[in-house]
């Protein structure tokens, strides 16, 4: 899979773009400022149908305007996809291949992106929650149709945390609670058979890109123990339920799970160094992109925002050399020199305002 061309309108920086990318991938560089990180994030929203960065479509338009508009093409097994976005005043519309999108979890299932970033140390470092998305969007990846069964799982949590702050009926409860619970062991059940998968691929990838005998594990802690029959999970809820009324919400389920990650048997947030924590990352995102080529049998494009330049020459070196060439591979950074190696195109973008380049 590779993207072949960009266009973008009022998107960041750019006032207008266009630019057609070699099959291998491209390294772009410039000063700060000059829209590099930008850059990947319009591709990376092309496989995700939002931003990577930002929480907002609002937070992307260019200053001065309401609207923007971008356009990619990508070939993926020889098939060609185009895909158009375009935003006007809160309001957007996604298509692919000249079809409007009903759910943006299409996406997943015909563009494959990894986007490597120097905020992934939050996931090492920061709250659960980050772990959990990463999760689910690693999953997602293979399997784009788990985004339908999180999606459902949310709208009950949502029904079920109103029901808990109101007066409600113990049968109408006891039926929130059974969706509730058959929602829960589903997605609970994906996420344990992805990490049994994923800690494999990813401790052979640490071990490569390190060289190091250190043992990374991930425990699942599950706030609902999804092993026990239906049954008994509901009756669990309902020991529960006068501590969930008092506090309006719900107190246990996959929302509320957490991933830990942990170096020789310790947690890695508060026992590893920041070259581990930087190495755990870019393994965690390397293990994701490995697991859509064994599952699905595409090569995700990569996209390095310019996380290798922090680590030592040694682990640079092995982490290309731990890249297979059938990637497309993009590398933003203000030193052009340090990547030399990947031995890429060179895109150089020289002032924030770019009219073509």
């Amino acid at each position: 899979m590779y993207i072949k061309s960009l266009s973008l309108v009022n998107y960041r920086n750019f006032e207008r773009f266009t630019y057609t990318f070699d099959q291998h991938g491209c390294l772009i560089s410039g000063e700060n400022g000059s829209g590099k990180s930008n850059l990947l994030e319009a591709i990376a929203y092309s496989a995700y149908g939002k931003s990577v960065r930002h929480h907002n479509d609002s937070d992307i338009v260019r200053f001065g305007v309401n609207h923007f508009f971008f356009q990619a093409g990508f070939v993926n097994h020889d098939e060609a996809y185009s895909f158009d976005i375009g935003y006007e005043n809160n309001r957007k519309v996604i298509k692919l291949n000249g079809a409007i999108l009903s759910r943006m979890s299409e996406l997943y299932k015909h563009i494959k992106v990894v986007y490597f970033s120097p905020d992934d140390i939050s996931l090492v470092n920061g709250t659960p929650r980050l772990r959990r998305s990463f999760i689910d969007t690693a999953i997602a990846n293979t399997d784009w149709e788990y985004l339908y069964k999180l999606k459902e799982y949310n709208q009950i949590l949502q029904q079920r945390n109103a029901l808990l702050k109101s007066d409600f009926e113990e049968k109408h409860k006891q039926t929130w609670d059974t969706n509730f619970c058959t929602a829960s062991i589903t997605i609970v059940k994906k996420r344990l058979e992805f990490i049994s998968k994923f800690e494999k691929v990813f401790n052979r990838i640490y071990s490569e890109i390190t060289d190091k005998e250190e043992e990374i594990t991930f425990n699942y802690k599950a706030t609902l123990q999804t092993n026990l029959s239906q049954r008994d999970l509901e009756d669990f809820l309902f020991t529960k339920e006068q501590r969930e009324k008092e506090v309006e919400h719900s107190l246990f389920g996959p929302h509320l799970d957490e991933l830990i990650i942990k170096i020789n048997g310790k947690p890695a947030r508060d026992f590893a160094s920041q070259g581990q924590k930087r190495s755990i990352v870019i393994a965690l995102k390397l293990a994701q992109a490995e697991l859509i080529r064994l599952i699905s049998d595409e090569y995700p494009i990569l996209m390095f925002d310019d996380i290798l330049s922090e680590l030592d020459n040694e682990r640079t070196r092995n982490i290309i050399h731990n890249i297979s060439k059938e990637h497309q591979i993009f590398i933003a950074t203000p030193n052009a020199d340090h990547y030399k190696d990947f031995d890429l195109r060179h895109l150089e973008l020289k002032n924030e305002n770019i009219d073509e380049v």
